[in-house]
């Protein structure tokens, strides 16, 4: 139940509220094409502020998943375990 209520109430708002606010900037320095002013050389900044959003967003399937894990042991009283089979 801890992990539920945790999921709910402190990482799926964190988790969305850093990916919208990251995406809106990523968006505007794609927009602009934004360059670093800090060189001579000028290289793009926009691919590196495009990496937060997509790391939030990757962050927030894997909290999915541990969500339903969550919701797995509840239903259950047994944690998932994932059973690896190994042949050789």
């Amino acid at each position: 139940y801890i992990d539920f209520f945790a999921y709910l109430i402190f990482f799926f708002p964190g988790i969305l509220m850093f990916f919208f606010s990251s995406l809106d900037d990523a968006v505007y320095a794609f927009s602009i094409g934004e360059r670093s002013e800090q060189t001579a050389w000028r290289p793009p900044i926009w691919p590196l502020k495009a990496i937060v959003p997509i790391a939030m967003a990757l962050l927030l399937i894997q909290g999915v998943s541990e969500f339903l894990k969550s919701i797995h042991a509840i239903r259950t009283g047994q944690v998932y375990e994932k059973k690896e089979v190994f042949q050789v």
